[in-house]
C-alpha cells in the first residue's frame, strides 16, 4: 500500500508543468548505473519479493523512498548511536599514580567503610593530591600569565577529532628524543595536513611503563635532574602554533617537554597561544591515527591551573543523536535507501572540510566550578584548592601549580554503587559505557514549587511516559525539579547553611519511584539537580540502596537541566577515576544535535547543496 500511494502520486506529478524529458535522461543515467545492475543479481530477486515487489513496475526513486523509510521506522530503545568501540584513554587514580617528583601525591583516605547503625552500608571518603599528576590537564595558565585558567577553557576546545602522530619507533633507545616540525610535517606528507580544530596527541610508545616510576621517568627518586622521557622539541611546538590550529595538545609521557627540559619551552610556547595541553595520557595505542573523536573533561576546577582529566576515544557511530536503527533490518534499509538515492551525488561530498566536533552540535556544560562556593554535604569535607606556586620563577618565566583536597561526595559528582552498597561497583568499576548515552529529563518542578518535601513517585514516571514514550534502555536519566537556580546559596539549596542535617529540604525521589524503575526500566544511570537523590528529610537514604543495589549509578547537584531538552540530547558523564572509591568529581556535558562519532564533516554549501540536488532527482516524481 506504502508503494501503490507513491506511484500513484508521481503519476500525477508527470502530468505538471514539469520538463519529464530532461528529467528522464539524467534518471536513465543513473537507473543504469546504480539499479539495473544491482537488480540482476540474486539478491534483488529475493529481496524483492519478499516485500510484495517486483522489479518491472520499480524505480530508483521509488526504491530508495521506500527502503529510507522503512529504516525509519524500525528504530530501537535508545542506546549510545552506532554502537561505538569507546577507549577509556584514563589511568586510575590510586597510590600507584604517578606524579612529578616533587608534587604531592594522590591520596584517597576512607572516613566511613561499614554498615551504619540503621544497618545499611555507607561509604565516603577524602582525596588530596596535587593538581598535575597522573592523566591530567594542564591548562594554559601553568605557564602562562593570564591566560585560560581550568574553568576558563570552553569545554568545546576540549573535545573533537583526534589526530595521533606516532614517533615510538624514534624514542626506542632514544629517551631524549623531541619532536620536531619535520615529524609533524612527515606525518602531514602520509595523512594529510593536521585539521584546524583537532585534538593532537603525540604517541611515543612510553605508556608501556606506566606505573613503573623508574622507567616511565627515568628516576623514581625526587631528583628532577634525573628524569629522562622523550617530548615536544620547542621548535616543534613553535611550527605547530604558528601554521596549525588544533584545540589541544597531549602526550603518553609526564610532561609536553622532555625529562631533561629546565625551561619548560614547549609548554611556554603552546600555553601563550592558549593551547591547553593533556599528559600521561593512557592507551595512545589504542587510538587510530584519524577517525576517533576525543572528549577530555577535566575537573571543573575554579581558578585552577589544570587538573585530573577523564578522558575517553570514541571510534564508530553517530554520538549525536538519541536513538538508532533496529541492528539488522534498519541498518539494511537505511543503507539500501542510501545507495538508490543519493550515490549519483555521493562523489560531491568528498570535499570535507577540515576537523571540527562533526555537525557543530551545541555543547551545554552540566557541571558547576569547584571552588570555595562549592557545596557538599553539611558533615563532609568541603573542596579547598591552596596554591603552591603562582610567580614567575628564577628563570624568568611564569608558572603556578596547586594542591586540592575534598571529599568524594560534593559538587556535581558521582555516586558509585558501592556509597550504598557493598560489593557493587566501585568509581574506577564502572564500565565507561554506561556513563554516556541519550538524556531523558522528567521535569517535576511544577510539583516542587512550594513543596520542598515532594518525592517523585511511580506514578510521575508512568506520565512522563505517557506523554513522551517509555523510558528508553540505555539512557541516563535525569530528574529537574528546580533547584537548580538556588546553587550556589546554601540556605536555600539544602535548606541550611549549617552542619545539622536534621534541617535540610529540597526534593528528591520517592523509593517507590525508584523500586519501580529499576524494576521496569532499563536506564544506565539516574541524576538529579539537588544534593541527593533521597530529598532532604531521608535518613535512611533508601533511593540510593534501591538504585545502588541494581549496580545503577547516581549523580547529584547536576547543573543546568533548564538547558536539556526533554529527549533528543547525549550526554557524557565522565567521573575522576578514582581506584576503589565510592564516587568523585564528575565532568559532564550534554550534546545537542551533530554527528558526533567520525571525524570531518561535509563542507557546508557543498553537502546542502548535494543533499538538495539528491532529493530533486530522486523524490521529486
Amino acid at each position: 500500500m506504502f508503494y501503490k500511494q507513491i506511484h500513484d502520486r508521481s503519476a500525477l506529478d508527470y502530468s505538471g508543468n514539469f520538463n519529464r524529458t530532461t528529467y528522464d535522461t539524467l534518471r536513465a543515467s543513473v537507473w543504469i548505473a546504480v539499479v539495473q545492475v544491482p537488480l540482476s543479481s540474486v539478491t534483488s530477486r529475493l529481496f524483492l519479493p519478499f516485500l510484495g515487489l517486483h522489479r518491472q513496475t520499480m524505480d530508483a526513486p521509488h526504491i530508495g523512498v521506500m527502503l529510507v523509510a522503512l529504516s525509519f521506522l524500525t528504530t530501537s530503545d535508545a542506546v549510545l548511536p552506532g554502537n561505538p568501540k569507546v577507549i577509556d584513554m584514563t589511568y586510575t587514580f590510586d597510590d600507584t599514580t604517578i606524579y612529578w617528583p616533587t608534587a604531592k601525591s594522590f591520596r584517597l583516605t576512607n572516613v566511613f567503610r561499614n554498615y551504619t547503625a540503621g544497618g545499611y552500608w555507607y561509604e565516603a571518603a577524602e582525596m588530596e593530591a596535587a593538581d598535575h599528576g597522573g592523566t591530567h590537564l594542564d591548562a594554559p595558565a601553568h605557564f602562562s600569565r593570564n591566560k585560560w585558567r581550568t574553568d576558563d577553557i570552553p569545554i568545546e576546545r576540549l573535545m573533537g577529532p583526534a589526530v595521533v602522530v606516532d614517533i615510538s619507533a624514534k624514542t626506542t633507545g632514544n629517551a631524549e628524543y623531541e619532536v620536531t616540525p619535520q615529524d609533524f610535517q612527515d606525518w602531514e606528507n602520509t595523512h594529510g595536513r593536521i585539521p584546524d580544530g583537532c585534538l593532537l596527541f603525540v604517541k611515543t610508545g612510553w605508556g608501556k611503563y606506566w606505573p613503573d616510576k623508574r622507567q616511565y621517568l627515568g628516576t623514581d627518586t625526587k631528583n628532577t635532574s634525573l628524569l629522562h622521557f622523550p617530548g615536544i622539541h620547542p621548535d616543534g611546538a613553535r611550527w605547530l602554533v604558528q601554521n596549525r590550529g588544533m584545540h589541544a595538545v597531549g602526550i603518553d609521557t609526564a610532561s609536553l617537554d622532555y625529562g631533561q627540559s629546565t625551561t619548560y619551552e614547549s609548554h611556554q610556547i603552546l600555553f601563550g597561544a592558549n593551547v591547553p595541553g593533556f599528559e600521561n595520557v593512557a592507551h595512545l595505542d589504542q587510538l587510530p591515527t584519524k577517525g576517533a573523536i576525543v572528549y577530555a573533561l577535566p575537573m571543573k576546577i575554579g581558578d585552577g591551573s589544570g587538573g585530573p582529566v577523564r578522558m575517553i576515544g570514541v571510534l564508530g557511530g553517530t554520538v549525536g543523536a538519541a536513538g538508532t536503527a533496529k541492528p539488522m533490518v534498519g541498518l539494511m534499509c537505511f543503507l539500501a535507501g542510501l545507495f538508490f538515492t543519493l550515490l549519483p551525488v555521493a562523489l560531491l561530498f568528498l570535499t570535507t572540510s577540515d576537523a571540527v566536533l562533526p555537525g557543530n552540535p551545541k555543547v551545554i556544560d552540566m557541571t558547576y566550578t569547584f571552588d570555595g562556593t562549592t557545596i557538599y554535604w553539611p558533615t563532609l569535607k568541603s573542596f579547598r584548592l591552596t596554591n603552591v606556586f603562582r610567580n614567575y620563577t628564577t628563570g624568568g618565566f611564569w608558572f603556578e601549580s596547586s594542591e586540592l583536597e575534598a571529599a568524594e561526595h560534593g559538587g556535581t559528582h558521582l555516586d558509585a554503587p558501592a556509597h550504598f552498597s557493598r560489593n557493587n561497583w566501585r568509581t574506577d568499576d564502572i564500565p565507561i559505557e554506561r556513563l554516556m548515552g541519550p538524556a531523558v529529563v522528567v521535569d517535576i518542578s511544577a510539583k516542587t514549587t512550594g513543596n520542598a518535601e515532594y518525592m517523585v513517585t511511580a506514578q510521575d514516571f508512568q506520565d512522563w511516559e505517557n506523554t513522551h514514550g517509555r523510558i528508553p534502555d540505555g539512557c541516563l536519566l535525569f530528574v529537574k525539579t528546580g533547584w537548580g537556580k538556588y546553587w550556589p546559596d546554601k540556605s536555600q539549596y539544602l535548606g541550611t547553611d549549617t552542619k545539622n542535617t536534621s534541617l535540610l529540604h529540597f526534593p528528591g525521589i520517592h523509593p517507590d519511584g525508584a523500586r519501580w524503575l529499576v524494576q521496569n526500566r532499563g536506564m544506565h544511570a539516574v541524576g538529579i539537580d539537588t544534593a541527593s537523590l533521597d530529598y532532604g528529610q531521608s535518613t535512611t537514604f533508601e533511593v540510593h540502596q534501591i538504585l545502588f543495589g541494581a549496580n545503577v549509578p547516581g549523580f547529584e547537584n547536576v547543573a543546568h537541566l533548564d538547558q536539556l531538552p526533554t529527549k533528543g540530547a547525549i550526554v557524557y558523564a565522565l567521573p575522576m577515576k578514582i581506584g576503589d572509591g565510592s564516587g568523585g568529581p564528575l565532568r559532564m556535558i550534554g550534546v545537542l544535535g551533530g554527528t558526533v562519532g567520525a571525524a570531518g564533516t561535509a563542507k557546508p554549501m557543498v553537502g546542502l547543496m548535494c543533499f538538495l540536488a539528491g532529493l530533486f532527482f530522486t523524490l521529486l516524481p
